[in-house]
């Protein structure tokens, strides 16, 4: 394990692989690991969701099975403070990876799993900050879709406040997790539901808030199924361009 990792014994000595399932499966794992096909573009379209639990937020996982494969190492620490349906556990178990994961309402089904935590408080807390490796970020997309979880939930702020909440969310991290750290923020801008229907360029807001070097911006559109005939009908009449974009970027901890 130690060779094939490319880390010394003593460091392996120190790991629990029981939990990962047993020394065969792991071997399976680490095989998959190393043979892993790359997806060599920063396009990334999906039609359909491969996700296996059904929640409102969750983005595709393919797209974070590709930042953990691209961004971390086996037994490096994931962390997601929006991690309400638990997909961000299913791929760091399936990559070995360590995961600290929360959301401010996880879904009942996986409470268990997931600490109820909000994300206005501040980061998560995890046992060693050293080996956080990656930060994955999924927020609620400001008003597209209102949660209710109260005057703190990102999607019930006016958009200055939750650009700078989410700002902050951002810099709290990156002012703990060490050097080399990447801090992976998805998020689609907003026009449909918002007021007048004006262009609200999220992605662009969190670049001019955050002064941290820009490894990756990764484009995930939409299909145009997402678009209603009430929608393109006003599109047609108001000479606008329904949205479909939607994009990740890579900031990387100096």
């Amino acid at each position: 394990v130690a060779s094939r990792l490319g880390v010394d014994k003593a460091t392996v000595s120190k790991w629990d692989l029981l939990k990962f399932g047993n020394i065969a499966k792991f071997q399976q794992t680490l095989a998959e690991y190393a043979d892993e096909d790359w997806f060599p573009y920063n396009v990334w379209k999906k039609q359909n969701k491969t996700n296996a639990v059904g929640h409102e937020g969750n983005t595709e996982t393919e797209w974070l099975d590709r930042l953990v494969w691209g961004y971390t190492e086996p037994f490096g620490v994931v962390c997601d403070p929006f991690a309400g349906g638990g997909s961000t556990i299913d791929v760091c178990r399936r990559r070995l990876r360590r995961y600290m994961v929360s959301d401010i309402a996880p879904i009942v089904e996986r409470e268990g799993e997931i600490r109820q935590h909000d994300v206005t408080e501040g980061p998560l807390k995890p046992p060693q900050w050293k080996d956080v490796q990656l930060v994955w970020l999924d927020p609620p997309y400001w008003i597209q879709k209102e949660y209710g979880h109260g005057p703190s939930d990102l999607s019930s702020m006016g958009a200055d406040g939750f650009h700078d909440a989410l700002a902050r969310v951002v810099r709290g991290y990156a002012a703990r997790v060490p050097s080399g750290c990447k801090i992976a923020l998805i998020i689609q801008p907003t026009q449909w539901k918002a007021p007048d229907r004006r262009f609200t360029d999220h992605m662009a807001e969190m670049l001019r808030r955050i002064q941290l070097p820009v490894v990756q911006r990764i484009q995930a559109p939409y299909e145009s199924q997402q678009a209603t005939p009430q929608m393109v009908e006003w599109a047609k009449d108001s000479r606008e361009w329904l949205v479909l974009s939607r994009e990740i970027v890579v900031w990387e901890v100096a």
